[in-house]
């Protein structure tokens, strides 16, 4: 698959296509003061993915096969 976007994404269960959290994977700084993030980020069809307005719980994969299904 190629690389995933925002505008690929859309909820599984309701299509809601605007608000997602995702997992991501980043490198951060940490110290006592907190984590400071230093990289860009990655995420990807494996990362954790949830739909802000049902809350919808899978993994990117299940959004950009809704979407797929829904257009």
């Amino acid at each position: 698959m190629s690389r995933v976007s925002f505008h690929d994404l859309a909820c599984p269960k309701c299509g809601q296509r605007e608000e997602f959290h995702v997992d991501i994977t980043a490198t951060a700084y940490l110290d006592a003061s907190g984590p400071t993030v230093e990289s860009d980020y990655h995420w990807d069809e494996a990362s954790g993915c949830t739909c802000l307005n049902c809350h919808f719980d899978g993994c990117v994969a299940d959004f950009v096969a809704a979407m797929v299904v829904t257009t």
